[in-house]
């Protein structure tokens, strides 16, 4: 729990300690709900059995599918989410709802963590289950202005293959 706090908050030393110390950096939370924990980051000491019981729907690990990673991309912690990508942390992974931890960063403005993830390899062009790429969402969520700067970035970049809408005759 300690791990995913300090990816949210972009503790880097913090994070590169528990990675020395032997943590998965692709480790899957599936022993205790997030929701389960109190503030702190301390265990409740009656948590609920069942992971409905307290909300309306799965509490975000319940479908095994989020990651240090993602926690740090969409908290826009850039230099925490360099270092885990340079341990090993899987990019392109899905969450439930198709998005990936660049997309998440994509969707909460945070272009710096965008433009680092790209720069790593991350794929601007997987879509989530709305079938939308990094730049659907940067444009949905956050802007034209955010989508174009990243679009230019990644055509800078020349790894992608954006190519002009055809002219209808």
């Amino acid at each position: 729990m300690e791990m995913i706090f300090a990816c949210e908050k972009g503790r880097l030393d913090d994070v590169t300690a528990f990675l020395d110390g032997g943590i998965d950096v692709n480790e899957p939370f599936n022993e205790l709900c997030l929701n389960c924990f109190d503030v702190t980051g301390q265990p409740l000491e009656n948590p609920p059995e069942d992971p409905f019981e307290m909300y309306a729907g799965p509490c975000p690990c319940y479908y095994n599918d989020d990651s240090y990673l993602k926690f740090a991309a969409k908290n826009g912690q850039t230099e925490v989410v360099k270092a885990l990508v340079e341990r090993g942390a899987v990019q392109d992974v899905k969450d439930i709802n198709g998005d990936t931890p660049l997309s998440l960063a994509a969707g909460e403005g945070h272009i710096d963590t965008v433009k680092e993830l790209l720069v790593l390899g991350s794929n601007w062009n997987c879509t989530n289950n709305q079938f939308q790429n990094t730049l659907d969402v940067l444009f949905h969520f956050v802007g034209e202005e955010c989508r174009q700067e990243i679009e230019s970035f990644i055509i800078s970049m020349n790894e992608c293959n954006l190519k002009p809408a055809k002219k209808s005759d």
